[in-house]
């Protein structure tokens, strides 16, 4: 018969000290807040210009206000190409593209591949690229992305 031991432990005794005084950590905070910020310049700067021929699913141009709405910024800032390509497929596979066969290629792979390739196309960077590939299938195909 095997017996449990309790093991206990205080957190309190693993209490790291920082490696930077606090000097340090107020020029990192400055730094990364500098560094969002600029991102996010760039996203906007990046999205406005390949959504600019672009056309709302529902007909119409993009207005810029709902384009560069917070939450798609932050949908270009967060995802990465990986995620964003699982979470497209996610979103297709109860839509209609994904159960048309286009020869070996299913619509929904071809669909984005597609975008893909354009926003490669139009040198859109790889670090946008998933992010913007899901504000396209949002706003141009008009597909629920959760």
């Amino acid at each position: 018969m095997s017996s449990l031991m309790e093991i206990s432990c205080d957190f309190d005794d693993y209490e790291e000290e920082s490696e930077y005084s606090q000097e340090q950590e107020k020029e990192m905070l400055f730094f990364a807040t500098a560094f969002y910020g600029d991102a996010k310049y760039l996203a906007k700067q990046y999205i406005s210009q390949f959504f600019q021929d672009k056309k709302l699913f529902c007909g119409g141009k993009i207005p810029s206000k709902l384009l560069l709405e917070d939450n798609n910024i932050s949908i270009v800032l967060d995802y990465d190409i990986i995620n964003s390509v699982k979470r497209a497929y996610s979103s297709l596979k109860d839509h209609s593209v994904s159960s048309e066969s286009l020869g070996e290629v299913t619509g929904d792979i071809r669909l984005v591949s597609g975008i893909l390739g354009d926003l490669a196309k139009s040198n859109v960077p790889q670090q946008f690229a998933g992010g913007m590939m899901l504000l396209y299938l949002k706003l141009v195909e008009g597909i629920n992305i959760g």
